[in-house]
């Protein structure tokens, strides 16, 4: 079949726009681009919505080169179609369009991006995503859901991250996208470096500043003791910060709340996602694994008018579809439920307050991790469905600050690698800040994928291994001349002390971190 293509009006221009200011030699290099970048996201389009033809027309061969086979194959793949079909030509024209707008919109929202930087960081993460498409941890729609009206803070953050060796102050600016393309964080820190007060004096910081428009969330995978709530109630305090030590006090959202109950496909996918998160830790059979679906979809379908089940419920439920109790999979729910973790109806206000969740270390390590996967899950769901934050001469507007302590749990794990993976590269969008807190840097380095490459600030203090220069290197994505510096100061580092990739301070020079109990 030959395969011509007339793109739309709107793309046309766009094509020739990126073509000059990426500096690309043919302009169907970059329509390529915009066709693999398309398809990279793995979503079903319909042939309705096809725009029209006022474009330009790419003859077969000067569009695709010798590289016809493999788009047609991938778009085989996609549809579950054959490389004969009928529709194929507009498959192609429907995906150019639309690759070209998602393009468009990721350049105007990461301006400091080069187009090698846009293909390393979509296009190859997103075919590799289609190798493994029946992974189900990605954004689910709920058209039930009410999206929250969560405001921004559409001003500079400033914040003191400590003191050179002067004593002058050393301030950076995480939502400034002229420095940054976006605000995630890394820091790496064993037990005594001035990880944690690091990180509450960051959290603060930010909190004041934006006069509550911003919030947060702290994730505290091992939890807090008694005497740690004590010394954290000070900041509790400062940063208005409601302390929640499950299961005493139970977390303010219902994990189930992000499924749609209304559109059946939707629902479908919500709960396929839902069962994979609970069987994750259990190494559940098949037959396990569909006798809990079947206890979910019972327990949605006995609600009307749009109303949620609750984990409780489900617990109830399992009785009649498990053959034999208990098991693996039915004491993780019982472990969520009785005491209950979470909350039986969400919070409305729940992304506009701050919380510090802490785990107890009295929770089974399954039950703690389905937990934090739970609430990730629902944080992410939501921002998703939230429109884009602005960006307003240079400044990205900030809704949410999510830290994750302990984060290397998380990294170890294959299907949350992937979640956290796509949180990454998804939600800066939205405005959200995501911290990670890890003991050392090779935590951040995992098979596959290197989280630190997605936090555009590290921060290395103290670890237990300094010498390993190249995986520093790698965490903090320095040049030779930047890592002759850092090794001096690896030398002499000490607890409470830092280096640092930060635009507005000299790469891999030591200095006084900022600390949150120094705080008179």
């Amino acid at each position: 079949m030959i395969i011509n293509i007339k793109t739309s009006e709107l793309s046309h221009k766009l094509i020739r726009e990126y073509s000059t200011k990426l500096k690309l030699p043919a302009e169907n290099i970059i329509a390529r681009i915009a066709l693999a970048y398309s398809i990279s996201k793995n979503r079903q389009l319909d042939i309705k919505s096809i725009r029209d033809s006022k474009g330009k027309e790419y003859k077969e061969d000067t569009f695709f080169g010798k590289h016809k086979t493999y788009f047609i194959s991938m778009l085989c793949q996609l549809y579950g179609i054959h490389r004969t079909d009928i529709n194929l030509p507009k498959y192609v024209k429907l995906h150019i369009d639309e690759g070209l707008e998602l393009m468009d919109k990721f350049f105007e929202s990461n301006v400091n991006h080069t187009i090698y930087d846009f293909l390393i960081e979509t296009i190859d993460r997103g075919v590799e995503s289609i190798e493994h498409s029946n992974n189900p941890f990605k954004f689910v729609e709920n058209t039930n859901r009410q999206v929250p009206d969560k405001q921004y803070f559409d001003r500079l953050w400033k914040v003191n991250i400590g003191a050179d060796e002067n004593g002058d102050a050393i301030v950076i600016e995480p939502n400034n996208t002229n420095k940054y393309n976006n605000s995630h964080i890394a820091i790496a820190g064993t037990t005594g470096s001035g990880k944690t007060q690091f990180a509450l004096e960051l959290i603060t910081q930010i909190i004041e500043q934006s006069q509550g428009k911003t919030n947060y969330i702290y994730l505290d995978f091992k939890g807090l003791n008694t005497e740690d709530e004590k010394k954290y109630k000070k900041f509790f305090t400062l940063t208005k910060t409601e302390f929640i030590n499950a299961p005493h006090k139970r977390i303010p959202i219902n994990p189930l709340s992000f499924i749609d109950n209304v559109n059946e496909n939707n629902k479908k996918l919500g709960i396929n996602k839902f069962v994979d998160y609970i069987v994750e830790y259990s190494n559940a059979g098949s037959s396990q694994k569909q006798q809990l679906r079947d206890s979910v979809r019972a327990i949605f379908a006995a609600k009307k008018n749009g109303k949620y089940p609750t984990l409780q419920e489900l617990q109830k439920e399992l009785p009649n579809h498990f053959q034999k109790m208990p098991n693996v999979v039915t004491e993780i729910i019982e472990g969520l439920s009785d005491p209950p973790i979470f909350s039986d109806e969400t919070n409305k206000d729940f992304l506009n307050k701050n919380y510090y969740f802490s785990l107890s270390a009295d929770l089974h390590q399954s039950i703690r991790f389905t937990s934090v996967f739970l609430i990730i899950n629902y944080v992410y769901n939501t921002f998703m469905s939230m429109p884009d934050a602005p960006i307003e001469k240079g400044v990205r507007c900030m809704r949410y600050v999510l830290l994750i302590d302990e984060a290397q749990v998380i990294f170890r794990d294959k299907k949350a690698k992937f979640v956290l993976q796509q949180i990454l590269e998804q939600i800066r969008s939205k405005g959200v800040s995501v911290i990670l807190l890890a003991q050392n840097v090779d935590e951040f380095d995992q098979p596959q994928f290197n989280f630190s490459s997605l936090c555009e600030i590290g921060f290395l203090l103290k670890t237990s291994d300094l010498t390993g220069t190249k995986k520093i290197q790698k965490f903090l994505g320095l040049t030779e001349k930047e890592m002759n510096v850092l090794v001096r100061s690896l030398e002499k580092i000490e607890p409470g002390q830092g280096v640092s990739n930060i635009r507005e301070y000299r790469k891999g020079e030591l200095f006084n971190i900022s600390q949150f109990y120094k705080r008179k």
